[in-house]
């Protein structure tokens, strides 16, 4: 699937979410022209959890904030609103001005508009933002606002483990109001049943869905060809996902220093697991294809989140397609998964603390909101681009089950956010690559023979970079 599709399938669930948003301010919020009843009220603490969180948002009339992104949060001419924008716009009065930059010289441009006086409110979160882009004072903590974003109350419940891992210098740059786009594997359960398989779907939910269990697959699978026909065990972008499954970081941070953690026997685990695909000739050639393969050839498609397995259902309609995460390390007690993280960042330096907080809020609510997430269900059941594309309950339900914090943690390192050495892609050369890159892409593409090769010549990059950053 393109880009352009892409968009066109988001734009069209945003026009459903933003007519659902127009009806939810009408019917369940005061009119934004009463101050006093637009304004956050408070919130009492049940006896057992957090605090029981409200649909209320603050009157921020005549506010505007100045996002500085190489992408606009206001719709193009024609098109409708997103939800976040619709509940900021119609209850809390305020207003986004767009303010665009290249995506790969966003921090740059800040540092040089905060250095003139010019004012930026908000800006997108991504692995560079820490420690890089706060010990150089461009972000500012998020945590003396976090009643009006509700934090402490139910509208934040499952999120909790995930913001304390983005804790840094004891505060909260980081507050990610929603996850999207984790490594899935996609595989037919028709194939799966015909090879004399057992069903990874099944192993996920009794927890045996371990880095035994899926090279076992692969194996059985392909053996199991006929002669003229090779099988093989997986495509697709899986080597990052497979480093993540360890669930332990590259750089530790803790009790606010950084630590060298790359000999954890976790991480050289999953790089075994990538370095067996490669040795035993398991990872289909042209491996990062975009969909599972129609010649029902390969067991697993690892793929981006909704659009994975939207692409695989359209190329293979008839396969009982079904998805689980990348499964973790034999006996470890979680699954964790390379998933985005989506979260807006406070510019240190600007006067709307409160109105990015409110914006913030309002993405929380339109991720979490009962009546927004059936629309988004619906949506994603309906058929587009032809019939066979519209996901199953079933497919759907899994899905969403990879998305949540409580069953598939969203892995973070802040190794990405050291400089181009620990992450970037130089000019594709391995040499060049920043470590990060490397420890992703070196074992699968035979840069590197062996695991502790590759681990000894990143390590002493690693040190260094955890210097710099290290009080």
């Amino acid at each position: 699937m393109n880009y352009h599709t892409i968009s066109r399938i988001i734009a069209g669930i945003t026009a459903a979410l933003s007519l659902a948003a127009a009806f939810s301010c009408s019917d369940n919020k005061p009119a934004p022209s009463d101050p006093a009843e637009t304004t956050s009220a408070a919130e009492p603490t049940t006896a057992s959890g957090p605090k029981q969180a409200t649909d209320a948002l603050p009157d921020l009339s005549g506010q505007t904030i100045n996002w500085l992104a190489d992408y606009d949060l206001n719709p193009p001419a024609g098109q409708d609103r997103s939800v976040a924008l619709a509940l900021f716009e119609d209850v809390c009065g305020a207003k986004v001005n767009f303010i665009p930059c290249g995506i790969q010289d966003k921090f740059t441009k800040l540092a040089a508009l905060r250095t003139s006086g010019e004012n930026v409110d908000m800006f997108p979160y991504d692995s560079g933002v820490q420690p890089y882009g706060v010990s150089r004072d461009l972000f500012a903590p998020l945590d003396p606002f976090f009643e009006e974003i509700g934090v402490d109350t139910t509208l934040w419940s499952g999120m909790e483990d995930v913001i304390d891992n983005l804790e840094y210098n004891g505060q909260h740059y980081v507050l990610p109001y929603s996850i999207s786009d984790p490594t899935i594997l996609v595989y037919s359960r028709k194939l799966v049943n015909e090879s004399g398989l057992g069903d990874p779907y099944d192993m996920w939910q009794n927890n045996s869905w371990d880095w035994d269990m899926l090279t076992e697959l692969m194996d059985t699978f392909v053996k199991g060809a006929e002669p003229g026909k090779p099988r093989y065990g997986i495509s697709g972008w899986f080597s990052k996902a497979a480093l993540c499954s360890a669930g332990e970081p590259v750089v530790k941070y803790t009790d606010g220093q950084f630590t060298n953690n790359l000999h954890h026997p976790l991480i050289g685990g999953s790089e075994n697991i990538i370095r067996y695909i490669r040795d035993q000739n398991l990872c289909r050639p042209g491996w990062n294809n975009l969909s599972y393969s129609p010649e029902m050839d390969t067991l697993f498609f690892a793929g981006s989140g909704a659009w994975a397995l939207s692409e695989s259902i359209a190329a293979c309609p008839d396969a009982d397609l079904m998805v689980v995460p990348f499964p973790h390390a034999h006996g470890a007690p979680f699954y964790h998964s390379d998933a985005e993280l989506n979260a807006k960042m406070l510019v240190n330096g600007s006067d709307k603390g409160e109105a990015v907080a409110a914006y913030i809020r309002c993405e929380r609510l339109a991720a979490e909101k009962a009546e927004y997430k059936q629309i988004a269900r619906d949506a994603a059941l309906a058929p587009k681009d032809g019939a066979n594309a519209a996901m199953t309950e079933e497919q759907y339900d899994a899905l969403q089950a990879c998305l949540d914090p409580k069953q598939v943690i969203p892995m973070y390192d802040f190794a990405y956010g050291m400089g181009t050495e620990m992450y970037g892609n130089g000019d594709y050369s391995y040499d060049k690559k920043g470590v990060m890159t490397n420890l992703e892409e070196a074992m699968i593409n035979r840069d590197i023979t062996a695991w502790e090769e590759l681990r000894e010549k990143c390590s002493p990059i690693i040190d260094k970079a955890i210097e710099r950053y290290n009080k």
